[in-house]
This record gives structure tokens, sequence and C-alpha cells, in this order.
């Protein structure tokens, strides 16, 4: 991994969001990237398949859009920075956020698009098949996209968006109850979900999944409703 990444990425991961939330709205002499809630605001900074939402706050909540296993969903962010689209660096997001608050910090799982063509992905659950970042740049943004094929089953997530530009400064979003990584489809019934779909990898054989993860030595996997 490139080190200006490694380090972008483990700053983003030490950096507290929510008690103590905040967009800074000057950064020296710059202000952030934002998703419309800084200088430039705008009401469309998230599409989840083709689904848009307005993400300038802080936080905000939208209704969870699940995102059904195996199949290929797009997340795009619309990103401002006053200094130029161009000099966007990185846009994240943050995933399987877990504990006693909303931070970057209790998210372990991630997918960041570095705007020099990587994407780098840490899922230590094995929650995605696969993703890929990919960019457009119209007038004053950059339309950041992500295309991801959920693996196994991921419980209903807030989720953590990011943009970094080329002088570090970085602006974040919190949505709340964003996403889950099920086999239903938005709005379906929870009944539709397959609690015994298989994690399979290249490293790891099948194994049962336990509501959101692996299941443990002697655990059972919990019977379909």
């Amino acid at each position: 991994m490139d080190k200006t990444v490694l380090t972008v990425t483990i700053s983003l991961l030490l950096l507290p969001i929510v008690g103590g939330l905040e967009e800074y709205k000057a950064y020296g002499l710059f202000y952030t990237p934002s998703f419309g809630g800084g200088t430039y605001h705008y009401a469309d900074g998230l599409v989840i398949n083709g689904n848009t939402f307005d993400i300038s706050g802080y936080s905000q909540n939208i209704p969870t859009q699940n995102l059904t296993l195996g199949v290929p969903s797009t997340i795009t962010l619309k990103i401002f920075d006053n200094a130029g689209s161009y000099t966007i660096r990185t846009a994240t997001l943050f995933f399987n956020i877990r504990g006693p608050s909303s931070s970057v910090s209790n998210s372990d799982t991630l997918i960041q698009y570095d705007l020099s063509g990587k994407t780098i992905i840490q899922d230590p659950h094995h929650f995605i098949g696969s993703a890929k970042g990919s960019v457009t740049y119209v007038d004053k943004f950059a339309y950041v996209s992500f295309t991801i094929t959920p693996h196994s089953q991921m419980s209903t997530s807030n989720m953590i968006v990011s943009s970094t530009d080329e002088r570090l400064a970085t602006g974040y979003s919190l949505v709340v109850n964003a996403i889950s990584f099920t086999n239903k489809t938005t709005g379906s019934s929870q009944s539709d979900v397959d609690y015994l779909h298989p994690h399979c990898t290249t490293t790891y054989p099948c194994q049962p999944v336990c509501g959101d993860h692996v299941c443990k030595p002697g655990e059972k996997p919990p019977s379909k409703p």
C-alpha cells in the first residue's frame, strides 16, 4: 500500500466523528471537502442505487438501504472543494460501526478510493465480495462512485463518508442507519433474509454465518424465521 494512502487511512481511523462531529469550516486558510454543507450548498450529496439523499449536515438519518448479497450496488458521493474538484485525493466509506459512539475508530470496515485510481478495502469480516471506485468530474464537483458487491450479511450500520484533498484537509458526514447487506431488497420484509448464507473466500472454506459474523466453533447459525 502507498505510504501516503496508508497515513491518510490511519489518520481517518483515529479521528472521532460524533460526540464531537465536526466538518471543520477552515483548515488553515482553506476549507475541507464537503458533501453539500460547506460554502456551496446542495442536497444531493449521496446516491445509493439511484436513491438520492441530502447529507449536507454533520449527521442525518435516511431510510436504511439494503444492499443485496451477490448483486452489485452503487454508492456515489458528490464532493465539492473550494480549491477545485481536481484537488480531491481520496473518498472513503466507513461501515460496520459499533460501540457507544459513531466514529471512524468504531468502524472496522472501509472502502477507500484514491483518485489516482486505487481502491483500498479493509474488511476483516469478509462482508464485501468486491468493490471498485471510480471518479468523474462535472463542473465544480467530483463524483466518486463505489461499485460494491456484498458477500455476507452485515447488520444495519451507520455509515460515515469522508473526503480528503491535496492539503490533507478532510470533510465528514455521518449517515445514521444507512445500509445493511442482506438477501432482501430495500423495503422487503425481514423474513427474506438468508441467515444461513455461507462465507467463502479463496483463502477460507465455506462456513456458516451467525448474524453478522462467521460462526465461532460450536456456535450454531440462527434458523430462518
